[in-house]
This record gives structure tokens, C-alpha cells and sequence, in this order.
């Protein structure tokens, strides 16, 4: 096994916190919203309470959701389980 550069470490475990951190966004914004919009009558009224619910969820919840993703993430790159983020790469027989 060969040593994989830490510039390459460092801005793979960047792009792969910045992808987590928006996944996880882009799962729990839609969710709150449609669980705050479901009880609506209509898509409008829906789609304006989801996205206030949204928004407040985030503000008074943002701290603790960007901890999780914090820990998400320190947890996975521990293990190595994102892409480019071991100490060691693999080579390939040929």
C-alpha cells in the first residue's frame, strides 16, 4: 500500500463534509416541511407553512443538527469509509 498525500486527505475530507452537510440538509428541510404542510388544505397554504416550519426548525434546531453532522462525519472519516480520506491508498496489480 502506498501513502495517499494529505493535501488529497484534506480537500477530499472537505468535499465530503460539505456533501454530508447538504445531504443531510436536503433531507431534513423537505421532511419537517412536509410534516408541517400535510395538515393544510391546500398546496399553498402548504407549501408556505412547510417552508416557515422549515426555516424555524432550522433556527432553533441548527446547532444541534450541524453537531450530528459533525459527528457523522468525524466518525466516517475515522473509519475511512469516505473515498480519499484513508492514510493509505490501494494499488493496483497489473
Amino acid at each position: 500500500m502506498e501513502s495517499r498525500n494529505i493535501f488529497i486527505r484534506i480537500l477530499s475530507a472537505f468535499g465530503w463534509l460539505i456533501l454530508i452537510y447538504l445531504v443531510t440538509n436536503f433531507l431534513i428541510g423537505p421532511t419537517v416541511g412536509g410534516i408541517a404542510g400535510a395538515c393544510t388544505d391546500s398546496y399553498e397554504a402548504g407549501a408556505i407553512a412547510g417552508g416557515k416550519a422549515s426555516i424555524e426548525f432550522f433556527q432553533t434546531n441548527g446547532l444541534i443538527i450541524l453537531a450530528g453532522q459533525l459527528i457523522l462525519f468525524s466518525l466516517l472519516a475515522f473509519l475511512g469509509k469516505p473515498p480519499g480520506t484513508t492514510k493509505l491508498k490501494r494499488v493496483k496489480n497489473t
